[in-house]
């Protein structure tokens, strides 16, 4: 909600993730809360914190050795932004 210039719109970003047809193809399991706490996840929480960490993962082997090189990035941006991305360069 932050995000879009809206923090008080919650409730519609909640709305929106549940009506959400294609969970993995548009990836609401990347919308945290405040402080990076992980919430609401049609599949679970450990099943969010799974998707999270396998797509961290990922993105360390698809970009190799100089990966393992530079500072791991967080999965969770400062409060009140999104999550990075995970693919990101």
């Amino acid at each position: 909600a932050a995000d879009v210039a809206r923090p008080n719109s919650v409730r519609a970003v909640g709305a929106a993730q549940a009506a959400n047809p294609l969970p993995i193809v548009i990836p609401c399991h990347r919308v945290v809360g405040v402080g990076g706490r992980l919430t609401g996840y049609a599949g679970g929480l450990a099943a969010k914190q799974w998707l999270l960490e396998h797509e961290a993962a990922h993105n360390e082997r698809v970009q190799g050795v100089a990966a393992t090189q530079r500072p791991r990035r967080p999965l969770v941006g400062p409060v009140g932004r999104p999550p990075i991305s995970p693919f990101r360069a």
